[in-house]
């Protein structure tokens, strides 16, 4: 078995076409699927993903914010489709928060949705210094303030990341 170090990861779009040809080929008419891969080489602190019709996540870095959206479709669809991958670089500080529709999708009693630009202004405001728990509870707290004790209607799963200092 490779240690971790040793591992390489080439062709995350050529992924995506591959588990959509075994969806379509396995999965029930109308089936699908999204997901956000990411993988970071810890040497040179470089972040390769692809989005196959995931929520972006969100990169923020020195006060800036950047939706990690380079990839394509949900995958299961239809045979015809394609997909890109990307690559950034990180750097101690760094934060990326993921999440699933269940977090921009939750309603209030009045039924508005918590939605993307609450969820944005958020994580924008959430101190630098955080660690990726309390950034995850930063935004459960946001949310459940939002909500107001309404539940929130369907999954929620929050994940962050934070880019520590290397000593």
């Amino acid at each position: 078995m490779a240690n971790r170090s040793d591992l390489q990861v080439d062709g995350f779009a050529a992924l995506n076409q591959e588990l959509n040809e075994y969806l379509i080929d396995h999965a029930n008419p109308g089936q699908f699927a999204t997901f956000f891969l990411g993988w970071i080489d810890e040497r040179t602190l470089r972040l390769r993903y692809t989005n196959a019709g995931h929520n972006q996540p969100l990169h923020l870095s020195n006060g800036t914010r950047r939706l990690l959206d380079v990839g394509g479709t949900v995958v299961g669809m239809m045979e015809t489709l394609s997909w890109e991958e990307a690559e950034i670089a990180l750097a101690p500080g760094d934060r990326l928060l993921l999440y699933t529709d269940g977090v921009t999708e939750a309603m209030n009693a009045a039924g508005e949705m918590y939605g993307e630009d609450r969820l944005y202004a958020l994580a924008d405001s959430l101190p630098v210094g955080l660690t990726a728990s309390a950034m995850v509870e930063g935004v459960l707290a946001g949310l459940g303030d939002f909500l107001s004790g309404a539940e929130p209607g369907d999954d929620v799963t929050i994940m962050a990341l934070r880019v520590l200092d290397v000593p």
